[in-house]
């Protein structure tokens, strides 16, 4: 192992409760600040920036950086060497507490493994998130990039935004090294939303609803919403037939089918959203 990985993995003082891990290697800093097509004018929010290794190359490509840092450690050595650089932020807060802006901005981050849904989730909800780059496990985000999913959560971030996995970094890059291999994650807002965005929770109650059991056929998935002559008409909208397993319908199927509930099926029939589910 290199001296200087070595140093690195001695110093430091990550909060490993949350699964954060330090990116260190240049080329993969650039990669990602690349990878996010930053303009000048753009306000970026860095989650966990560490030791400021993406921070400062962030600085140095638009007018405003936010980074929100929970660890005091990494608060202390960080404020000292940003201390002459006036566009960074430091907040010393817990990202899932620290307030959103209203007005529009992207996130480039290397996320914590430990808490990576409440991060997406507490993102992909909000209406003023443009665009992200992430840094995170790559398991997770072959989940989430998948083909088809079976999760009415990331159906639900797919009806507004466009996801896509991009390069694998190995564990060596980090300090200290996670245990699985890592990816990026790109995040871009659709020009047009497939479901209006005020609508959001009504549509995944409709995913909940559909998705309980991924394998039925569409027909017995949904034949507690629409009518024989709905339904008829829904299968061609989809162009689909009514034993496809409701699994296998993509983004765009989907848009249809809530689109034709919302205009043909009185609002008794729709599926309700439990309480403690939010989206």
């Amino acid at each position: 192992m290199p001296k200087k990985q070595k140093k690195l993995q001695k110093k430091s003082h990550t909060p490993r409760f949350l699964g954060q891990h330090l990116l260190h290697n240049k080329f993969w800093i650039q990669t990602i600040i690349r990878r996010a097509n930053l303009t000048r004018n753009e306000h970026v929010i860095e989650i966990g920036p560490g030791l400021g290794a993406l921070t400062l190359p962030l600085a140095k490509q638009v007018t405003k950086v936010t980074a929100v840092e929970l660890d005091h450690k990494f608060i202390e050595k960080l404020s000292k060497k940003i201390c002459n650089i006036p566009n960074i932020n430091l907040i010393h807060k817990d990202f899932l507490q620290f307030m959103l802006p209203r007005y529009p901005f992207t996130v480039v981050s290397s996320i914590p493994y430990g808490i990576t849904t409440p991060i997406l989730r507490k993102l992909l909800q909000h209406p003023s998130l443009t665009k992200a780059v992430f840094v995170l496990e790559k398991g997770a985000g072959k989940r989430i990039t998948a083909k088809n999913t079976t999760n009415p959560e990331i159906l639900c971030w797919r009806m507004q935004f466009q996801l896509s996995l991009k390069e694998t970094i190995h564990a060596h890059h980090f300090s200290p090294p996670p245990s699985v291999e890592s990816a990026i994650l790109i995040v871009k807002r659709r020009k047009e939303s497939l479901i209006p965005i005020h609508q959001a929770r009504i549509f995944f109650a409709l995913a909940s609803y559909g998705l309980a059991s991924p394998n039925l056929p569409i027909h017995l998935a949904f034949r507690g919403i629409f009518t024989s002559r709905q339904f008829t008409h829904l299968l061609r909208s989809i162009h689909t037939t009514r034993d496809q397993a409701i699994r296998t319908l993509n983004e765009y199927q989907w848009a249809i089918i809530f689109q034709t509930m919302i205009q043909y099926v009185d609002a008794h029939r729709w599926p309700k959203l439990k309480r403690h589910k939010k989206v």
